[in-house]
């Protein structure tokens, strides 16, 4: 066999080969040429032989460990076998020596091996004192050397450190030339110091093999000794980034240009390192496209960094990565700042970066502006000092294919140099495009969030869209498709553009409207919070096929109006639960009013549902004016949505929404999931000869081609159990379905028509969003219902149980009072006795007679819902239930007209308090007076949601002392002590270190609150974690069930073993007409007679009873007017009742 140049090839039988060519002589310790890889390609239509070639053994040999050699790479043609040429790579050296080659992407080879690191050499070989000091003790110690070099004859070149210190090597050759390309070696882990046994003590690499990577770049394997004898994995990014030609590569220190002047940038360039303005300096890019390098694929962080008090300006340019090679992305602008000072006014001398961009493009970047001192990945945030209250206004500018577009780190604006005088942020964006137009650049990326707010305020977000464009991507997960807004306590607000100016009041000219919209993607907005001064504006936006249009968490006094959502049939098959418009969990004092919910997809894979309230809490709250079509569910309600230690009221009120209009709905309105509550009145009674009380009822229409055939509660559907509402509605038309007919009536819902159809809907249903109001003119109206519900309140009191509930309850519930003293009782008091009684009297540990029970109840009809629940729940039995039944006449039991006074009111002034604290928390103006002023206003006049606003107020204005005291004090009074035992921690912690310091303890606290979904507090407490980096859980979502349900009779309910002593009683009487006698057999007595005489004795019906309980009716046809005696003998026993009748 002959070598490469036609010397024979002497094999021993130990397969040693021996050569006499000069570059293979004797000179060396072993006459042998190793190689353990080898490429064959095409080069120019030549077959080219590419041989990485292990010669000139200095020490040891491919056979043995510790070796040391010579790469020489040879490239031979093949056709006509020939040595076309040799490169020489130098000395490699390994404990396992090995040389690996593969054919690149654009057609040249790459090799691989392991070398010394640079600066070591035969002739200045690594010794010991060239060990990490703090691993020299451990070789003299724990493997008791008494010198250094105890291991060998030589000092410093002992056998045991010829292998140590070892790097990766990697080059690449030009096949047709045998030029190289370039080459580099690197350390496996460079960030990680040496370190004793079991550490990486050695810092040794041998590497094998190399393989292409599918983008371009190149894979290399091997072993390393971080754990003894690790097997590793390397990625080497594409070289195309190396040819490029770059401005200022010249004058980069470490791979850094930090201006010294202003500077204009008018021509297209390419940009290797980190450009960095100074405090002073202003640079200016206009009219050009400027190409940034992938700082993963070169050797230093490709971006530009504005510091503090430094500017830039983008005018009509484009800054995005180098697009002629693969792979390509860069990191962006990052925008530096003062975290502790504010953001002044104007653009010049300020403590913050300031960055202007218009009619700008920003595209393929990681991060296309990060608002930090530190790159970050949301939702995690930079630590204290790593912040940044830059200024980024931005007008007419595209993000395009950012993994995310910007991302804001915490930061609070305040006025001078007191921080407690918060002002909102100066960043904004106009009519500005953030979009997925493809895949990004790197295939394993996927868009993220578009926009990250985190921590800051008042955020401007006017005429903007926000979309993915779904083209040439197959995504694995819904996810992958990003999300709008991402919002972690924060405050923002998302509106129309108008390009024109107009007076106050007038609306925007059409033709210079631009709208805010998001198109296809996961989520539209996402915004949760455990700071309750953080809130959001969302109006006459646009959310076309979004999964998740809106999902908020925690927030108070959000508001989402006149917006339009085209729920989505998922792009990405496989996605678990139903898609929404809006989902609200733990948020209150909303305003979600006059917003189009449908889907162009009411088929597919998955149920569509437009709006969501889940556990709002003890609050009066509503949604208004809303439309729902095409959906599986129009609107959903979960959990505690009233104030249950008061009646229900107030609670959640559903008023004014369009159901299924045009197109029906599956479900209009929804009560799902285990004990939901409502208010306990919906909408109020009008008065007919009052025009302005037209738009008293609740207002709803429900989907006019509902009729019960296929689920029998699909206008009003409760799903297991709720509080039973009293409904007010207007008389229905054929056009116009106000009664939800369709419901579970009277157990779940007691409907009362008013004598007045549907008048229309400006005057059913008014416009609320243009009724103006400024914030004083909110506090009027909030003192002025506060003093009509204080009235209303007061006769209620009165009213109720004749103004002594506590007398009355603890009589009812006496078991030494018989049943009929508690049928007494209650009768004494009709029409006025509440719910609370009517339930003591079901639930007595010694029953009551049905019949006596039945005489109270028909005494005090009209009934309120929960006591005619109650005659079904208890089990009355059927024909003393029908009797109640049919006296409710369709009025109104005095109760319920106070209560629904009382819930108007309430809700009224709630409503006030609602706008008066959104118009506070998004004052762009004049935010600390506003502030102080609303703190005032709920010190003076408390309300529902007091604790909560004063609370916000004490958060944003840093008073964190006494904060931590009044959230104590309302964690142990308020209803919802969750809410309040989060803002206690959060307020011990930026007393402290800041609230992203977090302990075991709190963070194990947080923990499990959160996984209680249903307890207030939870979105509070996994807000918290999500800003610590944590993921959200999934939404709770609980669907509407197809399908008839069984009735609480079949279900068993809660029935009453009712009393059963003899008894006989006729009804009504005295009589005119039918008379019906109720009676009650003995305990065990199985069949009894009834006798019915004249007064001369003659006997006018005898009847066998053969029920234990029974209501007979007697035909009185043929009586003439005077006295009957009806008897009663059973079990040896008779009991008798005069009948008067008078025909």
């Amino acid at each position: 066999m002959p070598d490469l140049v036609g010397n024979p090839y002497q094999v021993d039988a130990d397969l040693a080969i021996d050569t006499d060519h000069p570059l293979v002589g004797a000179s060396h310790t072993m006459s042998v040429q190793a190689s353990t890889d080898a490429v064959l390609m095409d080069v120019n239509g030549d077959l080219m032989a590419v041989w990485p070639v292990l010669s000139n053994y200095v020490y040891n040999s491919i056979y043995a460990p510790n070796a040391v050699a010579t790469l020489l790479v040879h490239g031979i043609s093949v056709d006509q076998p020939s040595l076309a040429w040799t490169v020489d790579l130098g000395e490699v050296r390994a404990f396992d020596l090995r040389a690996g080659a593969t054919r690149t992407s654009d057609g040249k080879v790459a090799i691989v091996s392991s070398k010394w690191e640079t600066g070591f050499s035969i002739s200045d070989p690594f010794c010991f004192e060239d060990i990490e000091p703090s691993v020299q003790p451990c070789l003299l110690t724990d493997f008791a050397i008494s010198t250094p070099w105890e291991w060998d004859t030589q000092p410093c070149v002992p056998d045991v450190y010829r292998y140590w210190n070892t790097n990766s090597y990697i080059a690449k050759i030009d096949p047709a030339n045998g030029t190289k390309v370039w080459d580099m070696q690197f350390d496996a882990e460079p960030d990680i110091p040496n370190s004793c046994f079991p550490g990486d003590m050695r810092n040794q690499e041998c590497m094998y093999h190399v393989v292409p990577a599918e983008d371009g770049g190149l894979v290399i394997c091997g072993n390393t000794s971080h754990n003894f004898d690790d097997g590793y994995l390397a990625k080497v990014g594409n070289d195309c980034q190396a040819s490029v030609e770059y401005w200022y590569e010249e004058i980069l220190v470490d791979g850094v240009y930090t201006m010294t002047s202003d500077d204009l940038w008018n021509s297209d360039r390419n940009i290797y390192g980190t450009v960095v303005i100074p405090d002073g300096f202003t640079l200016t890019i206009a009219d050009c496209t400027v190409r940034f390098a992938d700082s993963e694929q070169v050797l230093h962080p490709t971006r530009i960094i504005v510091e503090a008090g430094g500017r830039l300006i983008v005018n009509n340019a484009t800054l995005t990565s180098i697009d002629e090679c693969p792979n390509s992305m860069w990191d962006g602008i990052q925008l530096r700042g003062d975290e502790f000072a504010n953001q002044g006014s104007g653009t010049f001398g300020l403590d913050q970066g300031y960055l202007s961009l218009r009619s700008a493009v920003i595209s393929n970047a990681r991060i296309g502006v990060n608002l930090a001192s530190v790159a970050f990945i949301p939702p995690s945030n930079p630590k204290l000092g790593q912040r940044s209250g830059g200024i980024l206004l931005a007008r007419d500018t595209r993000f395009n294919n950012n993994r995310y577009d910007v991302t804001f780190s915490p930061y609070e604006n305040f006025a001078g140099t007191d921080p407690t005088q918060i002002l909102p942020n100066r960043s904004s964006f106009t009519r500005c495009t953030f979009e997925t137009l493809g895949p990004l650049n790197v295939a394993a990326l996927y868009p993220k969030d578009h926009v990250v707010l985190s921590m800051v305020r008042g955020i401007q977000f006017k005429g903007c869209t926000f979309s993915n464009a779904l083209v040439g991507t197959q995504y694995q997960f819904t996810s992958h498709q990003g999300t709008g807004i991402h919002s972690l306590n924060s405050s923002f607000v998302v509106k129309n553009d108008c390009s024109v100016l107009t007076q106050v009041g007038e609306p925007c000219p059409l033709e210079s409207t631009t709208i805010s919209s998001f198109a296809n993607l996961h989520r539209g907005v996402l915004a949760t919070t455990f700071d309750l001064s953080r809130t959001f504006s969302i109006t006459d936006a646009r959310f076309t096929r979004v999964n998740f249009g809106i999902r908020m968490e925690g927030v108070q006094d959000a508001a989402i109006n006149r917006n339009r959502f085209d729920v989505a049939e998922p792009f990405v098959p496989g996605l678990l639960g139903p898609t929404y418009g809006i989902y609200s969990d733990q948020c209150t004092g909303y305003s979600i009013q006059e917003n189009n919910f449908t889907t162009s997809s009411p088929s597919g894979e998955v149920k569509k549902v437009g709006l969501v309230i889940k556990d709002s809490g003890p609050y009066y709250n509503t949604f208004y004016n809303n439309s729902f079509e095409r959906l599986y569910t129009g609107s959903i309600i979960q959990g505690r949505n009233a104030n249950t230690d008061a009646n229900n009221i107030p609670g959640l009120e559903v008023k004014c929404n369009d159901y299924g209009l045009t197109s029906q709905n599956t479900f209009d309105v929804a009560l799902t999931g285990d004990n939901v509550r409502v208010q306990k009145t919906q909408g109020l009674p009008l008065d007919q000869q009052d025009p302005t009380t037209y738009g008293n009822p609740a207002g709803n229409r429900f989907s006019l081609a509902h009729n019960g055939s296929g689920n029998p509660e699909e206008d009003w559907h409760v799903q297991l159990n709720a509080n039973v509402v009293e409904y007010f509605h207007h008389l229905p038309t054929a056009t116009d379905r106000t009664d939800p007919v369709y419901s579970n009536e009277p157990l779940e819902i007691l409907t009362s028509d008013q004598v007045v159809g549907w008048p229309g809907e400006p005057i059913a249903c008014p416009d609320l969003l243009d009724d103006g109001g400024t914030k004083p003119v909110k506090r009027m109206a909030a003192t002025e219902q506060d003093a009509e519900y204080t009235e209303q309140a007061e006769a209620y009191d009165a009213a109720k149980d004749n103004g002594d509930t506590y007398s009355l309850l603890s009589y009812v519930s006496d078991p030494t009072h018989s049943s009929t003293q508690v049928r007494n009782a209650l009768q004494i008091v009709a029409p006025k006795v509440s719910a609370a009684v009517w339930q003591a009297a079901f639930e007595r540990s010694t029953p009551m007679s049905a019949w006596h029970m039945t005489q109270a109840l028909l005494i005090n009809s009209p009934l309120q819902a929960e006591a005619l629940k109650m005659v079904e729940v208890y089990g009355l039995p059927s024909y003393y239930a029908n009797l109640v039944y049919s006296a409710q006449t369709g009025e109104v039991n005095i109760l319920t007209l106070l209560e629904s006074g009382m819930a108007s009111h309430a809700g009224q002034k709630a409503d006030a308090l609602h706008d008066l604290g959104q118009m506070t928390w998004l004052d762009s103006l004049d935010l600390p007076n506003s502030v102080d002023s609303l703190l005032l206003f709920h010190n003076d006049l408390p309300s529902d949601n007091s604790e909560l606003e004063q609370s916000a107020v004490l958060t944003a204005t840093k008073q964190y002392g006494g904060l931590e005291s009044f959230a104590e004090e309302a964690s142990l009074s308020s209803s919802t002590p969750g809410v309040f035992q989060v803002i206690k921690h959060y307020s011990q912690r930026e007393q402290n270190l800041g609230w992203d310091e977090v302990d075991g303890e709190l963070l194990s606290w947080l923990e499990q609150l959160g996984t209680q979904r249903d307890v207030e507090g939870s979105a509070s407490a996994n807000a918290w974690l999500h800003a610590l980096g944590n993921e959200l859980p999934d939404e709770v979502i609980i669907l509407p069930e197809e399908g008839a349900k069984r009735s609480v009779r079949e279900e068993g309910g809660h029935f009453i073993d009712w009393a059963n002593e003899m008894l006989l009683e006729a009804f009504p009487n005295p009589s005119n007409g039918p008379v019906y006698l109720a009676y009650t057999l003995p305990h065990g007595c199985e069949r009894g007679t009834i006798q019915i005489t004249d007064l001369s004795g003659r006997e006018l019906i005898h009847q066998s009873a053969y029920q234990p309980i029974g209501l007979l009716q007697v035909p009185t046809e043929n009586w003439n007017a005077g006295l009957y005696v009806a008897t009663l003998h059973a079990d040896g026993q008779q009991i008798k009742v005069k009948i008067s009748f008078a025909p």
